[in-house]
């Protein structure tokens, strides 16, 4: 499975799909084990729009999938996930059938990535995400952020011919 405990550092962007300009955040994870599965806990900040905090919970379930649950910002989703293998494929919903959320992560070149699509309150957003874990700490030094990734792919628009 990708995922893994310690530090992680992102950047990404998120659009609605009416072709509203992208809005840029960047991510701060922490993922621990549990004896159930993992906690993620992450905080999110985005251009404009201030500071959100996260906190995922992915657990085994008893047909070879996980659990995934999400809650913050205003959202409490919850759904499943393949995690096994790549394709990593997952889809949440809320309980009031207000919030959809579809994503897909996987191993790109030094980065993670996470992409999907999101709908909550009527409106539909593409969003993407590049994922890279912090440095080790060395030595008992204060562990220090790893290069920032560029975004796994673009949000501009492209024309086909």
């Amino acid at each position: 499975m990708i995922l893994a405990t310690g530090r992680w550092f992102g950047r990404g962007a998120c659009r609605a799909v009416d072709g509203a300009a992208a809005v840029r955040f960047e991510v701060r994870a922490d993922v621990a084990a549990h004896d159930d599965g993992f906690l993620i806990e992450a905080v999110k900040s985005a251009e404009g729009m201030g500071v959100e905090t996260l906190m995922i919970w992915v657990t085994p379930d008893d047909a070879g999938a996980f659990t995934v649950v999400l809650q913050g910002g205003g959202t409490h989703a919850r759904g499943t996930a393949k995690l096994e293998s790549e394709p990593n494929l997952g889809l949440l919903w809320a309980e009031d059938a207000d919030v959809h959320i579809a994503f897909a992560l996987f191993t790109g070149r030094e980065v993670y990535g996470l992409r999907g699509f999101a709908k909550k309150g009527g409106v539909a957003w593409t969003w993407e995400l590049a994922l890279r874990r912090d440095a080790p700490p060395d030595d008992g030094e204060q562990a220090q952020p790893a290069t920032r990734p560029d975004n796994v792919i673009s949000l501009a628009s492209r024309r086909r011919r």
